[in-house]
């Protein structure tokens, strides 16, 4: 009895720690928190969050990335952030009437449904190991992203959005 007792600890305890370290340095769920994704992704919904890519890669422009919250000192509740890349090292980004643009070409962006809202105008070269990285929802004051906290390091992004995994009834892979 105490035998079998002790094989059934083992199994349960080897179990969590596979699940950890799955969980920790290969794939994890993330959740959507609010609208700065729409149309692509909505409120609530649960990610497939795959964290090896980047071991072997970097992200690319059009990835939707898991990141750490670069403002968490002022923002507690929120983490992380969903964002989509929209320009990498070295890319020269411009916001102007609405328009994003990457090394001089308007960027078509077939993810969104609405131009850039409001009167900024953003004009800078992305560093080397940077990112720039924005929501989907362009209208006003929707989206926190690097409009607003600038390029982010390569080390704070966790990992690459590869689909959407609850409700099943919007189950699909990116």
């Amino acid at each position: 009895m105490l035998s079998e007792l002790w094989d059934w600890i083992k199994t349960i305890a080897i179990s969590f720690v596979i699940v950890f370290l799955v969980q920790a340095f290969l794939f994890s769920p993330a959740i959507v928190s609010g609208k700065s994704m729409e149309p692509t992704l909505v409120d609530r919904e649960w990610l497939f969050s795959n964290k090896i890519v980047y071991l072997i890669g970097s992200p690319k422009t059009g990835d939707i990335v898991v990141l750490n919250n670069p403002r968490i000192e002022t923002e507690p509740n929120n983490k992380y952030f969903v964002k989509r890349v929209v320009g990498v090292g070295g890319d020269h980004i411009e916001i102007k009437n609405g328009m994003l643009y990457r090394n001089g070409e308007a960027v078509e962006e077939d993810y969104t449904n609405s131009e850039i809202e409001g009167n900024e105008s953003i004009d800078l070269i992305i560093p080397e190991g940077h990112y720039y990285v924005m929501g989907d929802n362009r209208k006003l004051m929707m989206s926190n992203d690097s409009r607003s906290f600038g390029p982010i390091a390569e080390d704070e992004i966790l990992g690459r959005i590869d689909g959407v995994i609850w409700p099943l009834s919007e189950f699909k892979w990116f």
